[in-house]
């Protein structure tokens, strides 16, 4: 059930008013011809741009899980993708080895001390710069890696999920604003096209925009 803002209050208008321009003539006009020759990216009108990214969160096997990942919450050891390869390819339990490692691979590091892995059928594969790895993944390895890597490894569940951020009256916007903050943002944040016809302001908003002849204006 949506809720509503109990206490909105108006106050009086104290913002200055002056005219027009020809400086704000030439924006309107460069605003109107981006909008109305970009592509639009099939969505219908009224299009606005916003920035969409990974924002997953963490869950439980109860409440289901899209990935899961290892991790070293204590911060007292340096566990790398390197540091259990070197383990699985040394210890003398072959039968364990080859439970999780069937078919052994030049691992490369993984900056931190995640190892994310994603499902499919049982079978979780961990993300390598260049390698993908077939890894089963259960409590049996998790004892184990606590045995034989890291006491204090974790093994977390995580749900992905995205988010909308900001709104652009343009792709190309959109696209200056990634490239010049896109440091804040997740490596997946991208930008995305969608409909905003349901908001009668935004509507009139850009359809004043679009085909008002600012020329005779």
């Amino acid at each position: 059930m949506a809720y509503f803002h109990q206490n909105l209050r108006y106050h009086e208008d104290t913002k200055e008013k002056r005219n027009i321009t020809k400086e704000d003539i030439e924006f309107l006009k460069e605003l109107q011809k981006e909008r109305n020759t970009q592509d639009n990216c099939g969505t219908a009108d009224v299009r606005t741009w916003v920035i969409k990214e990974r924002k997953d969160y963490l869950s439980t096997v109860d409440w289901g899980y899209d990935y899961t990942t290892l991790f070293e919450s204590e911060n007292v050891c340096d566990c790398t993708v390197d540091d259990i390869y070197e383990y699985f390819t040394n210890i003398d339990d072959y039968v364990t080895r080859d439970k999780y490692f069937p078919d052994i691979k030049t691992l490369e590091y993984i900056k931190g001390k995640y190892i994310k892995v994603s499902i499919e059928e049982n079978i979780y594969i961990a993300k390598t710069d260049k390698n993908d790895l077939g890894i089963l993944i259960d409590d049996e390895l998790v004892d184990f890696l606590r045995e034989y890597v890291c006491e204090s490894i974790e093994l977390l569940y995580w749900k992905e999920d995205w988010k909308h951020e900001y709104c652009f009256l343009t792709q190309k916007a959109a696209e200056n604003y990634l490239c010049k903050f896109g440091y804040n943002h997740s490596e997946d944040a991208h930008t995305y096209c969608i409909c905003t016809y349901r908001d009668p302001e935004i509507a009139r908003l850009m359809d004043i925009i679009e085909t008002v002849n600012w020329d005779k204006i």
